[in-house]
This record gives structure tokens, C-alpha cells and sequence, in this order.
């Protein structure tokens, strides 16, 4: 008799596991969708650079903004600015990349964006207290914004992207 209970209780977990994450993919759209909603434009920033100089959201208006928040401790952030980079190169002028490093001390972002090359090809921002992904309702990391030339979020990616499908989320923007 326990032994049968307990394949039950099993089973019952495992079909409790499957549906939960089947209603979790299946509302993802939902969760983006509700989020350009209820946040159609870009929270204003005001945030510091390497070299201690402020900049905010109004320097970028009126062109095209791609902002990645990353984190040198997570995985794929490494990856996404390298695959960045590219894409500012590629796009030059007609195209804004803004990364936001999630509160890690100064020289270890810095160090981190040296090691990857992109210093100085991407702009980078710091954000020791975190606050735009807090203002954004942050889910994950990395977490990338693609934002059009009157400051609509056109599309917000949560978690790691490859180079092709970062091309294609630039291309509805420009």
C-alpha cells in the first residue's frame, strides 16, 4: 500500500511539473506582451559611464536603441556583448547599442568588457543600484530592450540571443 501511494504522489508531481511549465511557456508571449503594455516607452536613466561622466535616455532620441542589461557573472553575457559589438559595427551610425552592467563594482565590469574587446565599441553604462531593470520588471539576465526612433520598446528579449536573431529584432527597428 505504500509503495503504491507513493507512485501516485510521484506521478501526481510529475504531471503537476509538466502542466505548470506548459502554462509558464505557453503565457510567455503573454508576460512580454503585458509588459509592452503596461511600459510602452523607455524608463528615463541617468547613469554613469567608465569614465565617470552621466548620460541619459534623451541622448539617444530620435534613433533607433538597442539596451542589453548584463551581468559579467551570468553566462551568456559574455557571448551577447561580444555578438553586440558585431552589430554596432555593422549598423554604425543608424543604430544606438547601450549596455547596462546590473551593479557590479566599476573595475569589474570594466575588466570584464577589456577581456571581451567591446569597451569601446558598445556604450556601457553602469548601474550599481540596479534600478532600470527594476524599472523594466527585470526577469533575467542578460534581458535586451529594442526601442524605435520615437522611444517605443518594440520588442523586449528575456535571456540569451545569438547574432542572427539580434539582426533580426535591429532590422524592426531601423
Amino acid at each position: 500500500y505504500n509503495q503504491d501511494m507513493r507512485r501516485l504522489w510521484i506521478v501526481i508531481f510529475i504531471v503537476c511539473l509538466g502542466v505548470g511549465g506548459w502554462l509558464i511557456y505557453d503565457n510567455w508571449h503573454w508576460i512580454n506582451a503585458n509588459f509592452l503594455h503596461r511600459y510602452p516607452k523607455v524608463p528615463d536613466f541617468y547613469l554613469q559611464d567608465y569614465l565617470d561622466k552621466y548620460h541619459a535616455l534623451a541622448e539617444f532620441s530620435g534613433r533607433p536603441l538597442v539596451i542589453n542589461l548584463w551581468a559579467a557573472d551570468t553566462p551568456f553575457s559574455a557571448d551577447e556583448l561580444r555578438d553586440l559589438a558585431k552589430i554596432q559595427d555593422e549598423f554604425g551610425d543608424r543604430l544606438a547599442i547601450v549596455a547596462i552592467n546590473r551593479g557590479e563594482p566599476v573595475d569589474f565590469a570594466k575588466n570584464f568588457t577589456d577581456r571581451l574587446g567591446v569597451s569601446s565599441r558598445i556604450f556601457i553604462l553602469l548601474d550599481p543600484k540596479d534600478s532600470f531593470y527594476k524599472a523594466i520588471g527585470g526577469f533575467q539576465t542578460p534581458e535586451t530592450l529594442f526601442v524605435n526612433r520615437e522611444g517605443d520598446i518594440v520588442d523586449h528579449k528575456r535571456g540569451h540571443m545569438k547574432l542572427n536573431e539580434m539582426r533580426q529584432r535591429v532590422e524592426k527597428i531601423l
